[in-house]
């Protein structure tokens, strides 16, 4: 037999390949070849890049959700986080209202028509859930107080009541040890004031705060929280204006206290923003000096929201920062609750504006807090400036709208329609153009306030043309 040696610069990858396929042949022969599993042609989800096609219709969807104001969404709401590992072992079910508390978190607190996605893997208040067993069964309380929220319930629940004993056991331990100022522990104080809040129970939640604030000036006040972790100073912030807006009190926090880190990306001063107020209108509008600034600063933050594209939506936290901020400021230049030394015109414009920062600060559930104090104040100051001579109405005509649209209850709304018609006449205003053209002046959110608006100014005209 005939020997023939190869040597490596003769082979190449042509007779790599016939030297495979000889050798295959004799460890396959005889052996029939498995065919290969078939795939179907599955007909895709339009729009929705992460839902699983054909199996949409059985899994919780968000959007299905009610929060007051319908939201798009473009995947399903558990899609990154259904392989999270709990402290405690949960029912698939509680596991749901988990996800749907942190959908509402992302998606409800921080609009998405002006904000960035929230990466709730990277969420601190998510994060605490991973960490903290009291922080477990509060967050599973407050789910399912949001889902009883949702089919109309305020009641407590049994489950509910389950996990938030199981929080105020833990809660304590933690309180007599050495992490008593943990951000664990604020967390949780936290959020046993949001489960009272949900439920309406103003006495137990302002003990909650009244604590959670005494936990704050022991880490050095709220500003000093929000350096160290701005997430976490942000949801007391929050509750302290609620409280504010509920009880007219004061805000729990002072102005001095109050995080400042330049805007954080929303700096009106680090370039020219057009204000929509000319000059004339400045001078002719009469508020205080110290208002006056109020309203412009809060125009311009609507000329930044109306200008937002996808491409530039605002950090979550950056937005959070700029609405508490104005929020606080008017609440501390004029409380609720406290006798107002205001002027009839002065009056309606604060209320005004803190009217249109509230909407920048969305309700979760089914039943949002109504600001009943606001909406009974608010309509007290209506009646008040249009029972004198009316110096302005272009911004009466705004207050009007901005009032049904924010805080005003169905049972105002033919009162309402009665003076808008009457102002409306009286300007030779006869399209909604020319209307629309009129409260973009003042500070305005196309997005939130057009739709709305439109539909009252059509009930104000079918009214006048009967």
């Amino acid at each position: 037999m005939l020997l023939q040696f190869i040597t490596a610069s003769d082979i190449g990858p042509k007779e790599r390949k016939l030297i495979r396929a000889h050798v295959m042949k004799g460890k396959n022969l005889g052996r029939s070849r498995r065919q290969g599993r078939v795939f179907r042609e599955t007909k895709p989800v339009a729009d929705h890049p992460g839902v699983i096609a054909g199996k949409a219709e059985s899994l919780p969807v968000a959007g299905n959700m009610n929060s007051g104001r319908t939201l798009g969404l473009i995947r399903l709401f558990w899609h990154d986080l259904s392989l999270t590992s709990f402290p405690r072992p949960i029912h698939s079910d509680s596991r749901k209202l988990v996800y749907q508390w942190l959908w509402v978190t992302a998606k409800v607190l921080y609009p998405p028509e002006f904000c960035s996605e929230v990466d709730l893997s990277h969420y601190p208040w998510y994060q605490y859930v991973l960490e903290d067993e009291a922080y477990f069964h509060c967050l599973l309380a407050v789910s399912a107080s949001f889902e009883d929220r949702l089919h109309g319930k305020i009641a407590f629940s049994p489950r509910s009541l389950h996990h938030i004993s199981r929080a105020y056991r833990l809660l304590n331990d933690r309180l007599s040890g050495p992490d008593a100022l943990s951000d664990q522990a604020l967390a949780v104080v936290t959020l046993l004031t949001i489960y009272s809040y949900m439920h309406r129970h103003q006495s137990h939640g302002l003990t909650h705060f009244a604590g959670l604030c005494t936990m704050i000036r022991y880490r050095g006040g709220l500003a000093a929280l929000a350096k160290q972790n701005i997430a976490l100073a942000q949801k007391p912030w929050r509750l302290s204006l609620e409280f504010a807006l509920e009880t007219g009190s004061m805000v729990a926090f002072s102005l001095t206290d109050m995080p400042d880190n330049g805007n954080l990306g929303i700096d009106t001063h680090s370039k020219p923003v057009p204000s929509s107020l000319p000059p004339s209108n400045k001078s002719r509008l009469g508020i205080s000096l110290q208002l006056s600034g109020m309203l412009e600063d809060i125009q311009q933050l609507a000329t930044i929201l109306n200008s937002t594209s996808a491409r530039t939506r605002l950090n979550p936290m950056h937005y959070s920062e700029a609405v508490f901020s104005r929020l606080h400021r008017l609440l501390h230049f004029a409380p609720l609750g406290t006798r107002r030394l205001l002027s009839a015109f002065d009056d309606l414009v604060h209320l005004s504006l803190v009217a249109v920062m509230t909407t920048l600060m969305p309700e979760y559930g089914r039943h949002p807090t109504s600001n009943d104090l606001l909406s009974n104040m608010y309509r007290c100051a209506i009646s008040r400036y249009t029972a004198c001579v009316v110096t302005d109405p272009k911004t009466l005509l705004w207050a009007l709208f901005i009032a049904s649209i924010t805080v005003f209850h169905n049972d105002t709304q033919d009162w309402l329609c009665s003076i808008v018609s009457g102002l409306c006449s009286n300007m030779n205003l006869l399209t909604w153009d020319e209307v629309e053209a009129i409260l973009s002046q003042l500070p305005w959110l196309r997005d939130l306030y057009s739709a709305p608006a439109a539909k009252l100014w059509a009930k104000a005209r079918n009214g006048k043309d009967r």
